[in-house]
């Protein structure tokens, strides 16, 4: 997606294109989109993507036909909803949430409950720093009881005869 806004970019400010050649690539950038978005298969599974195609099919203009600015909103509210299923990670999510209240801001579309119950997400994924210490701790000292048990040096003992 990436490459496809870096080209767009460049139809929009370097290619000495004129306009109607800009809003002609960007209407045939428009309706590819279209039809990705119209797939029953979640064809990206980042917001920061959707975020990205988005600026990618408004770089010349951010006059958006509805329908299409439907399926983006379509698209992001079931990301927020899977994205819990496709990763554990707090920044992640973090970012995700991000991405989603950038979304908002690009379309002026209000996301924040969406945005708070990912950030929701991404604090229970972290879950409270003391319970963490004291988990280490308690593997700290399974870690030295085990290793009262077995003789290390035994185990290494033979290995320089074998040379």
């Amino acid at each position: 997606m990436y490459s496809v806004l870096q080209l767009q970019k460049w139809i929009a400010e370097d290619s000495g294109w004129v306009g109607h050649d800009k809003m002609a690539s960007e209407r045939c950038l428009r309706e590819a989109a279209f039809g990705l978005l119209a797939d029953h298969e979640l064809p990206v599974s980042w917001i920061e993507t959707v975020v990205v195609l988005y600026r990618a099919v408004t770089t010349v203009s951010s006059d958006l036909p509805d329908e299409l600015r439907n399926r983006f909103q379509h698209l992001a509210t079931r990301l927020v909803e899977i994205i819990p299923d496709i990763t554990d990670e707090p920044d992640i999510v973090r970012a995700e949430a991000d991405s989603l209240r950038e979304f908002g801001e690009l379309m002026s579309w209000p996301v924040e409950s969406m945005y708070e119950k990912l950030v929701a997400e991404a604090n229970a994924l972290e879950g409270d720093p003391e319970d963490e210490e004291d988990q280490n701790v308690d593997r700290l000292g399974k870690s030295e009881n085990a290793s009262d048990r077995f003789d290390i040096d035994g185990l290494f003992e033979g290995l320089l005869d074998r040379c």
